[in-house]
């Protein structure tokens, strides 16, 4: 082999390592972003997106509403300890270059956990248990307004479940 073709051949293996760490495809469907120091450099929704090693990070998320679950660890006005499952169908928008970019559902997700709780607490556990359906739309109303300030756009939010812990009745000294 001459040293011609040795160069070539290093040469490729050290543009295909570039490549693979340098280059992402963006799925349909997702964004990406190259972030340096926190801000966003660039944003892309299709295609090929670039980065600068050990430089930049890329961040995603998916471009249309998806569904992440909140579990909340309550108590209600009569101090019934409850359990509420419920999936926020949430969006998060493509940052624009030049901003600060921190990813905004840890802060939502947390602030949706808290208007949750604070609902929960304005309920008394049968009445929490027995009319599910008319805690929904305070609910929803108190996570938009906590949670969209924040970077998160909320469409629903959809009870999955609320589980009551009830006291042990009769229940004596073993």
């Amino acid at each position: 082999m001459t040293d011609t073709a040795l160069l070539l051949v290093v040469a490729g293996v050290l543009l295909a390592a570039w490549a693979t760490t340098c280059l992402r495809r963006v799925p349909a469907g997702q964004w990406l972003a190259a972030t340096r120091r926190g801000v966003v450099r660039r944003s892309r929704s299709s295609g090929l997106a670039w980065r600068l090693p050990f430089v930049e990070r890329f961040e995603r998320d998916l471009v249309h509403p998806h569904d992440l679950p909140v579990a909340v660890r309550a108590t209600t006005r009569d101090g019934v300890p409850v359990l509420v499952l419920a999936d926020a169908i949430v969006s998060i928008p493509r940052p624009a270059p030049g901003s600060r970019y921190a990813d905004p559902w840890p802060a939502a997700e947390l602030a949706a956990e808290e208007a949750i709780a604070g609902v929960v607490t304005d309920w008394s556990a049968a009445g929490l248990t027995q009319t599910a359906t008319d805690a929904q739309p305070p609910l929803r109303r108190a996570v938009k307004s906590r949670v969209d300030p924040l970077g998160v756009e909320v469409h629903d939010l959809e009870l999955v479940e609320i589980g009551v812990q009830l006291p042990d009745a009769g229940r004596g000294p073993s």
